[in-house]
């Protein structure tokens, strides 16, 4: 789980200004803003200070870093932001993730030994390996908006931080609406009533978007470090049990009605 910072109003403006200018959307912001706080506490919880905040964004790695922190912004969009990802602890990104470009710093790109630079849509999440014009290597996670979008490709640098801190994060779409928190579909079935293993697979958007609610519960509570892709698998299904388990319900692994009434009985 992300810990949770206190800042000054200072330190929210100073961040939401860095954050402002490296991207452009929603969601460039929230993936900015975690990628930022990961940089600051990637190797642990102590370092999750507001010093850390200024040691980290003046340190030059961001380009202007030491004078966008001190101009600050007033965006109240992107000072929400700021405030969700640091201060409520809702990254878009796995707390693994510590490196990004723009494309005109990206020096090549490659799946193997093909480059593969012009077609963002062949880029392989934990296999492509982008190396930068600074000398940066680095294996691709994402871009903010999803494949191909045309926005800052994220990634990281540590395969064993990826296996501490594992996979889970919040989709933007949750974190960015604000009845998130106030209503939740985990309480929402199929007609046999459960959800189980394989769930997820098919097309519909529904049936997706509640295991995404279950494992965002699930990940909230320590139970689940997986990614948020709305697909009940074996990870899923092992967070299922030990949560049955914690609450002395019978354990199958399958989520339905008495676990909604145990989540329902500790909120999110």
């Amino acid at each position: 789980m992300f810990p949770k910072y206190t800042l000054t109003n200072k330190q929210i403006k100073g961040i939401a200004n860095i954050v402002l200018h490296e991207q452009g959307t929603v969601a460039g912001w929230y993936a900015e803003a975690s990628q930022i706080a990961n940089r600051c506490d990637i190797k642990g919880d102590k370092y999750a200070t507001g010093k850390r905040v200024e040691e980290v964004l003046k340190s030059g790695w961001y380009a202007h870093g030491k004078s966008r922190y001190e101009a600050g912004t007033n965006n109240s969009t992107v000072i929400k932001i700021v405030k969700d990802v640091f201060c409520k602890g809702l990254r878009t990104l796995p707390r693994y993730i510590d490196e990004h470009d723009c494309m005109s710093d990206i020096s090549s790109v490659k799946n193997g030994l093909k480059s593969v630079k012009s077609t963002k849509s062949k880029w392989k999440r934990h296999k492509t390996v982008i190396k930068n014009r600074m000398g940066s290597r680095y294996t691709f996670y994402d871009f903010p908006g999803g494949y191909g979008t045309g926005v800052d490709p994220f990634g990281y640098t540590n395969k064993k931080l990826r296996a501490q801190h594992g996979d889970f994060c919040f989709p933007v779409k949750k974190v960015s609406s604000d009845h998130f928190f106030n209503h939740v579909a985990y309480n929402k079935f199929p007609e046999r009533g459960y959800f189980k293993v394989g769930d997820g697979k098919s097309t519909n958007p529904s049936l997706k978007s509640q295991i995404e609610d279950i494992q965002v519960f699930l990940g909230l509570k320590g139970f689940y470090t997986g990614a948020v892709d709305g697909i009940y698998g074996k990870g899923t299904k092992t967070a299922v049990s030990n949560f049955q388990r914690s609450r002395g319900l019978d354990v199958n692994g399958c989520w339905g009605k008495l676990c909604a009434a145990e989540a329902e009985k500790i909120k999110l």
